[in-house]
């Protein structure tokens, strides 16, 4: 009887896999859909020809500029300080505290932003987005100089690693201000 069980169930899973072969035929021999659209080259990109960056530096409760012709822009991303000039490829990166440089004409203006985000668009346009901004001649030396030794103060002084992350910002932010004066 033990035979006859074992040849019961190899003859089920041959049938099984022979109504899984039939099945896979039915689907492998149904009628192919037919693309309506063929692959082909990518269409040439459209070139720009802007002489110009149209930049928009806004923080939630201000803004500075908005959609303002400038010829470049040096922004402080979190992978490094880089330039935006017309023609720059698209970019959308996280910013670090750090000073936003903006050339226009044969001015240029610096601004102190503690972090945000950096939008670069293919029509040649910027929005830069920090939570806070500050234009940089309206800032006293002494007074960086005070809050990067309170913050030094308060990471050695930190209990616990969220205290030690927070006092670690502040210290970097304004180890930054120090260095934009």
């Amino acid at each position: 009887t033990q035979y006859r069980q074992k040849k019961y169930f190899r003859t089920c899973e041959v049938h099984n896999m022979l109504a899984f072969r039939v099945l896979g035929r039915r689907t492998v021999n149904a009628p192919i859909a037919r693309p309506t659209q063929y692959r082909q080259y990518a269409e040439p990109a459209a070139t720009s020809t802007a002489a110009k960056v149209r930049f928009s530096l806004a923080t939630p409760s201000e803004v500075f500029y908005r959609d303002v012709p400038v010829d470049t822009v040096i922004l402080p991303g979190s992978e490094g300080v880089f330039e935006v000039a017309p023609n720059l490829v698209p970019v959308i990166t996280q910013l670090n505290a750090g000073v936003v440089t903006v050339n226009e004409g044969g001015s240029t203006k610096r601004y102190f932003i503690s972090g945000g985000f950096a939008f670069v668009h293919e029509d040649s346009s910027c929005s830069c987005n920090p939570v806070e901004c500050v234009d940089v001649d309206n800032l006293d030396p002494e007074l960086a100089k005070q809050a990067l030794s309170k913050a030094q103060s308060k990471l050695a002084s930190a209990s616990n690693d969220v205290e030690k992350a927070i006092a670690q910002i502040q210290v970097e932010t304004a180890t930054e201000l120090v260095a934009a004066l």
